[in-house]
């Protein structure tokens, strides 16, 4: 995993995403070694949530993967 983005939607102007990108592959490469720490094989999917939204990770098959991140106007329809 290099840590750029292929592709982004409705991202605000002033969003960075190449430091977002290299931060998430920095939490899965962390999170890897948490879970062989704890005899788990991997973790392929993780929840954040905090007072202004939600960032929710998830691995598509070895190489990618998908970051959504949810506002706290965000609504189902």
């Amino acid at each position: 995993m290099g840590g750029f983005a292929e592709a982004s939607i409705g991202t605000p102007a002033d969003f960075d995403t190449s430091t977002f990108s290299a931060m998430v592959v920095g939490s899965f490469a962390y999170s890897a070694e948490l879970a062989s720490f704890i005899k788990e094989d991997d973790f392929k999917s993780y929840y954040y949530e905090g007072k202004q939204g939600a960032i929710i990770l998830s691995m598509i098959g070895e190489d990618r993967i998908l970051a959504t991140l949810v506002g706290q106007n965000a609504t189902s329809s």
